[in-house]
């Protein structure tokens, strides 16, 4: 699955802002959205924490 560059430039700043924890928020984010019925936004969420999943290597600097 491609990842949209917008997505990735996501995933840096959620790593820039939370660290290690950046896969749980995007986690969170996701289940918010599905919680409100946001499919698309569900969708986006996934696809920013697959992005995270990915480089995981960026994330142990994080400890």
């Amino acid at each position: 699955m491609v990842v949209e560059h917008e997505h990735w430039a996501v995933a840096n700043l959620l790593i820039g802002r939370y660290g290690r924890q950046a896969v749980s928020q995007a986690e969170a984010r996701a289940e918010d959205a599905d919680a409100n019925g946001d499919r698309e936004g569900r969708e986006i969420w996934q696809s920013v924490k697959g992005a995270l999943s990915r480089h995981h290597g960026c994330l142990s600097r994080y400890e």
